[in-house]
């Protein structure tokens, strides 16, 4: 078995963002410290991010109410943080506030339980979604995960805050 890949949610004001974008000294102590510290605006997704990625995905695909925004969005990022900034597994997504706006608006219409429709773990496991050992258990881990991204979004939504989307 490799490296785990955690996935983690942060959200963050427009200074922290501008400073990110143009110091990669400060994104570095900025990850250092988000990581090793305890974080009031941060939802940790662990091993589940890929899994959510999928269902959110699946959902959408079936439900064609919700095709103006890509849903996967919610778990990493619509655009690059820095060109070439990567913490281990691949660029920190960004979200603005506007996007963050949008895509909390139609997380209200998405149901946990329609998500949640599209959990096969055979089949997610056939397909190579991360980490490859999804069993019947971890429906109620990924249900967690849904209410915890909703709650999230929400207030950073009602905050005015953008996001970041990461794995480390």
């Amino acid at each position: 078995m490799g490296m785990v890949q955690l996935g983690v949610l942060l959200m963050i004001n427009r200074d922290t963002y501008d400073r990110l974008r143009t110091s990669e000294a400060y994104a570095d102590e900025f990850f250092l410290n988000v990581l090793t510290r305890s974080h009031p605006d941060l939802v940790h997704l662990e091993q589940d991010w890929a899994g959510l990625q999928y269902l959110l995905t699946e959902y959408q695909r079936h439900t064609p109410a919700l095709q103006t925004l890509a849903l996967s969005d919610l778990v990493t990022g619509k655009q690059y943080l820095q060109p070439g900034y990567d913490l281990g597994y691949g660029p920190v997504g960004y979200l603005s506030c506007q996007q963050v706006q949008a895509l909390n608006s139609v997380l209200h219409r998405v149901s946990p339980a329609g998500v949640l429709d599209h959990f096969d773990p055979p089949r997610m496991n056939q397909q190579g979604v991360y980490p490859q050992y999804w069993e019947s258990q971890h429906w109620e881990i990924l249900w967690n995960a849904i209410s915890a991204i909703r709650r999230f979004y929400h207030r950073a939504a009602i905050q005015s805050r953008a996001v970041l989307a990461f794995r480390y």
